[in-house]
């Protein structure tokens, strides 16, 4: 009743209420549309508000860039009128300079007037001193040739006679005392002669002199000498004799009959002055570390570093291994500057003292050394040189005894463990002890390492214990690194022996040598029984471990002189050739001399060289004890040929021989005799033919560097093996290119 009644009111009002009702929602709806437009509108004004704080921002900037572009432009002007000024200084400056280069021009060409004058005078001295020289140079020159034409004869026999008869002469004139004029020209030849330094000049010796030279040498080479002697031979002794002046015979006999040279023996160090501090030169990178393990001692250990510092040369330097030392050696600093001393805490014993020290090292190499050695003159470069070969790992010197006597010249281990000192108590001079070889070990008395392969290794293998086959079991090691063992004769390091741990196999330190051997047989069973002889058989290929290696042995007249002759230095190539080929070489010269240096520089490249008269007098024993390691025999001239054939075929395991006969001496011999017409070189070319073809039918092979010549032995010995061979190996050579 109520709604009606108010629906009533409303209509008599005029009001309707769903007109109202969509009147309200349309403008509900319209409030809503401005609602958002107002939500637009406030989006837009925001954007709009930060579009203007950009833009208000880049003006500030645009402002403060112009502020500063301004500042920079006024800062610039200052600048420039700044060098404005300076370089109206400057041009002031050089004006004033170009002003002052010009007084000076004026005055150098005063001074170059004056320059050239003085130039003048200075080359017209120079000429008459040059003239003066000249002079005074042949004065000198007269001066010495009279003063030592004088000495010359008065060292004569009849200068001699001569000073006895003045001598006479005065005694019987009661003149005695007083000297002659010339006397006192001899007493000022001797004076001039002194004071210049000038060796007095000896007369060239006489023929009778040369032939004394030949029968000295025969009488104190008798043996090597016979070998060589047969008539043909004598004959053209004494025709060279006959026909040569005596320079030309001095030159002839001095190859053939050559000087004796005479050997060094070894000699005890000089005493250390007393008192003296052995000062070791400091090294910022020394190439050799040499490490000396020491357990009081200290005599010898002073000994030892004093012959280091007497006779090593090169960049190194010494660590002293102190192994807790109780005697002097404690007190080193007092004798000793310029070493480094690594002391142990606690005693190591030998083999861990010489690794904990080795830490230590700086060397490119590690050399280990007893305290009980001393080295010899010239010991370190040999060794070092050895490790210019990339394959070397390990070199180790010659050992000697203080009297001399060979200690060791490398190292045996046979395929029991057990081993020798090869050439104990030996004569060290002997050829299988002087040239380069490998070996199964190096005493660790005396060893050099690459330092890096010392680290590779991780040192000495503690398995050994306190001492003894620690250095053959490393050698072993190095070899199973695919590196050599090698053992350097030309070094030489006095050791002496048992002075640290004694002699006895059944006490100390030294009992240790019996417990580790069979520890080293374990670790290397397989090596010793496939590559290694059983106890003193087949010492030959041992010492130098050629067991697998082709073996060659080369005879010729004497080593050869590969800078004097063509021959020779066919065979000096062909030699390095077969050592590069890894091939064994030894060598015999007939004359068994050796001659230096091509005797010394073989024995470096690895060849035995077996010289010595001792070695002819043992000719035919060596031959029968060694040609069963001999794979092939290069027998070198015809003349030689016939002297060796004879003592090669007594064996009955003679290799096979290949004759090189270099040239064919019956074809010179003939071409000789058609030129000139002499009758004697007719019988000489048909008897170097007989001579010739004998040899030729006598050995297996034969080999000449010429096809004339192979030719021509073809038809006088068809049957035979004749074979041109290249005269020379050459190396290949780049050349540069332009």
């Amino acid at each position: 009743e109520q709604v009606t009644l108010l629906e009533l009111e409303s209509a008599q009002k005029g009001f309707n209420v769903d007109d109202l009702t969509r009147q309200k929602a349309e403008r509900e709806s319209h409030i809503q549309v401005l609602q958002a437009r107002i939500v637009e509108t406030r989006e837009e004004l925001a954007v709009s508000q930060s579009f203007a704080d950009e833009r208000v921002a880049e003006l500030e900037k645009t402002q403060h860039d112009f502020e500063a572009t301004i500042e920079a432009l006024h800062n610039e002007k200052q600048h420039s009128q700044s060098l404005a000024e300076n370089l109206s200084e400057e041009v002031a400056d050089k004006a004033a300079l170009a002003k002052h280069l010009e007084v000076a021009r004026e005055d150098l060409l005063a001074e170059q007037d004056t320059g050239r004058q003085l130039k003048q005078t200075l080359g017209d001295t120079e000429t008459k001193l040059g003239v003066l020289e000249e002079k005074s140079d042949w004065l000198f020159y007269l001066l010495q040739t009279d003063y030592g034409r004088i000495l010359q004869y008065e060292a004569s026999f009849l200068g001699r006679l001569q000073r006895l008869g003045r001598r006479v002469y005065r005694t019987l004139t009661l003149q005695r005392g007083r000297a002659t004029a010339y006397e006192d020209t001899v007493a000022a030849a001797h004076t001039f002669f002194a004071d210049h330094q000038l060796i007095v000049p000896t007369s060239p010796p006489t023929k009778w002199q040369q032939i004394f030279t030949m029968v000295r040498y025969t009488l104190k080479h008798p043996i090597s000498s016979l070998r060589s002697v047969s008539p043909e031979r004598f004959r053209k002794v004494l025709s060279v004799i006959r026909l040569s002046d005596a320079q030309d015979l001095e030159t002839w006999v001095d190859a053939r009959f050559p000087k004796d040279e005479s050997t060094q023996p070894i000699v005890d160090l000089p005493p250390i002055p007393p008192g003296e501090v052995l000062a070791f030169p400091e090294s910022s990178k020394p190439v050799v570390s040499i490490l000396i393990p020491v357990y009081n001692e200290w005599v010898i250990t002073h000994r030892c570093l004093w012959s280091i510092l007497q006779y090593t040369e090169g960049e190194y330097e010494v660590i002293i291994a102190d192994d807790c030392s109780t005697d002097e050696t404690a007190n080193i600093a007092d004798y000793v500057t310029g070493v480094t001393v690594v002391r142990q805490e606690e005693n190591q014993r030998f083999l861990k003292n010489c690794n904990s020290a080795a830490e230590q090292a700086r060397g490119e190499y590690l050399l280990l050394l007893n305290n009980d050695t001393t080295v010899t003159e010239g010991w370190l470069g040999p060794l070092l040189e050895l490790f210019k070969k990339p394959d070397v790992g390990v070199v180790g010197p010659k050992l000697l005894f203080p009297n001399g006597k060979l200690q060791e010249a490398g190292g045996i281990i046979w395929n029991d463990a057990s081993g020798w000192n090869y050439g104990r108590a030996d004569d060290p001079a002997l050829p299988q002890y002087n040239y380069v070889r490998e070996t199964d070990y190096v005493s660790g008395a005396a060893l050099m390492i690459r330092h890096s392969l010392w680290q590779e290794l991780g040192g000495f293998d503690e398995a050994f214990i306190p001492a003894y086959y620690e250095d053959t079991d490393l050698c072993f090691s190095v070899r199973a690194a695919g590196l050599k063992v090698v053992y350097q004769p030309a070094s030489e390091v006095v050791h002496y022996e048992g002075m640290t741990n004694g002699t006895d196999l059944g006490s100390g330190q030294k009992q240790y040598q019996v417990v580790n051997q069979q520890n080293f047989l374990k670790k290397w069973q397989d090596e010793l029984t496939r590559f290694h002889f059983p106890n003193a058989e087949q010492v030959s290929q041992a010492r130098d471990r050629s067991r697998d290696k082709r073996s060659v042995l080369i005879i010729d007249h004497y080593v050869p002189h590969y800078d004097k002759d063509a021959g020779s230095r066919s065979t000096w190539m062909y030699i390095e050739l077969m050592l590069d080929m890894g091939w064994r070489v030894q060598f015999v010269g007939a004359n068994f001399f050796p001659h230096q240096p091509y005797t010394e520089k073989l024995q470096q490249m690895g060849v035995e060289v077996l010289v010595g008269e001792r070695m002819a007098r043992n000719l035919n024993t060596w031959l029968s004890e060694n040609l069963s390691c001999v794979d092939q025999i290069f027998l070198h001239r015809p003349h030689i040929a016939e002297q060796f054939l004879p003592h090669l075929k007594k064996i009955k395991e003679c290799p096979p021989i290949a004759f090189i006969g270099h040239d064919l001496h019956f074809l010179r011999t003939q071409r000789e005799f058609e030129v000139t017409g002499a009758d004697s070189l007719q019988k000489e070319a048909n008897s170097w033919q007989q001579r010739e073809l004998a040899v030729i039918n006598s050995v297996d092979h034969t080999f000449y560097f010429s096809d004339v010549e192979v030719a021509e032995v073809n038809k006088l010995a068809p049957q035979a093996d004749v074979r041109t061979l290249p005269l020379y190996v050459l190396e290949p050579v780049e050349l540069a290119r332009t």
